[in-house]
């Protein structure tokens, strides 16, 4: 996950300053150009500013968003707007950035944007005290604040979808993200190929392809590993006894899906669920 280790997930987001614009005439602008050594998050929640990054000037509007790491020059010009409504969280997250290419990420409105600052402005609006919801005034944080923690978490995972895990899936390929996420919203029941190529607009000949040339696996192999990571989240996670698993992801008998399993886990489901409840960790970090 572009060179970090597993420890970094497990580090806390604190959150340092927050803020939230709204605008609705031009506001003077020293266009300063400046950089940090925090991390900062911005959602723009309607209307429209320009946004200076990475050399180039680009427009910031409703439903998009920004992350700058550490490092990254930019500022955000409110000279220009009519109207403009949105939020800034400032914090810190400790991580190494020296010797890593510091890349801003920039999220263009969709679904996943709309639906993300619609949560956040929820929790922004329940959790936070009406006397730091003021409009264009930044507040501080203090270290022992309970108010901010759900954002705080949701920024959170804000980070690690759109700046770590779905960038580095996207080096991986973003094919072989698109086709995890088909097979997730299967629940771990049967895909054929034929249809996974349909969903992914892909030939089923040039997805075989790119599948086997990438892992090295038939997609069908490749396909069925995916599946098997979902029954052991089954058998960790949940209390559905075999026959109910087999079930659940699409097995005609629970014979076959014992040999399936034992087939790609080295294991039978009973085993393995034992040795979860035992803690053996080499068995249950998928």
């Amino acid at each position: 996950m572009t060179g970090l280790n597993n420890d970094f997930f497990k580090r806390k987001l604190e959150l340092k300053m927050y803020g939230f614009m709204n605008i609705d005439k031009p506001l003077k602008s020293s266009r300063a150009i400046h950089e940090h050594t925090f991390w900062q998050i911005n959602l723009a929640c309607s209307g429209e500013i320009v946004l200076w990054i990475d050399n180039c000037d680009q427009k910031f509007c409703a439903g998009d968003i920004v992350i700058i790491p550490p490092g990254v020059r930019h500022y955000l010009d409110y000279s220009q707007t009519g109207s403009y409504s949105g939020f800034s969280f400032k914090f810190a997250l400790p991580v190494d950035f020296s010797g890593k290419d510091q890349l801003f990420s920039f999220i263009h409105t969709n679904e996943k944007s709309r639906q993300l600052i619609v949560a956040i402005t929820n929790l922004f609006k329940g959790f936070f005290p009406q006397k730091m919801r003021w409009h264009n005034r930044e507040f501080t944080v203090t270290s022992d604040a309970s108010y901010p923690m759900l954002v705080e978490d949701i920024l959170f995972g804000t980070l690690r979808y759109f700046y770590f895990i779905k960038p580095a899936n996207r080096q991986e390929g973003e094919l072989f993200f698109k086709i995890r996420e088909a097979i997730a919203k299967q629940g771990g029941t049967p895909l054929s190929i034929e249809g996974l190529a349909k969903e992914l607009r892909y030939s089923t000949g040039h997805l075989r392809v790119l599948v086997k040339k990438k892992t090295g696996k038939s997609t069908k192999t490749f396909v069925d590993e995916e599946r098997m990571k979902i029954a052991k989240h089954y058998l960790h996670y949940s209390n559905l006894n075999v026959s109910e698993l087999a079930d659940r992801t699409g097995f005609c008998d629970v014979f076959y899906f014992r040999k399936f399993f034992k087939k790609y886990a080295g294991v039978t489901p009973n085993n393995y669920r034992k040795r979860c409840r035992m803690g053996t960790s080499n068995l249950i970090r998928d």
